[in-house]
C-alpha cells in the first residue's frame, strides 16, 4: 500500500505524520508512507489543501488532520480493496 502525506512542514503536517505512523503500525501489511513537501511535488498533486492524505492514488482527506481512528479505517478499507483485486 502506498500512503502519501502532502504539504509543507507545519504543526498540522507533523501531527498528520504522527497519526499516520501510529495507524500504520497497527497492521502487519507493508505500508509505504511518503511525505511530499517540495513545491514541485505538491503542484503535481494538484495543489491540494494541506494536509492531504492520499492512499493508493486516491485522496482520502484534505485540509484537516485526520485522527488515528480515521486513518486506521481508511487503511483497512484500502487493504481490503487490494485483496479483492
Amino acid at each position: 500500500m502506498e500512503l502519501k502525506i502532502v504539504g509543507y512542514l507545519c504543526p498540522r503536517i507533523n501531527q498528520t505524520l504522527v497519526n499516520t505512523s501510529a495507524a500504520a503500525s497497527e497492521f502487519d501489511a507493508p505500508i509505504d508512507i511518503a511525505w511530499i513537501s517540495d513545491a514541485h511535488g505538491i503542484a503535481e498533486m494538484g495543489g491540494t489543501m494541506s494536509p492531504a492524505v492520499i492512499m493508493n492514488g486516491r485522496i482520502k482527506q484534505m485540509g484537516r488532520v485526520p485522527s488515528v481512528y480515521e486513518l486506521t479505517g481508511w487503511i483497512r478499507e484500502e487493504l481490503e480493496l487490494e485483496l479483492t483485486v
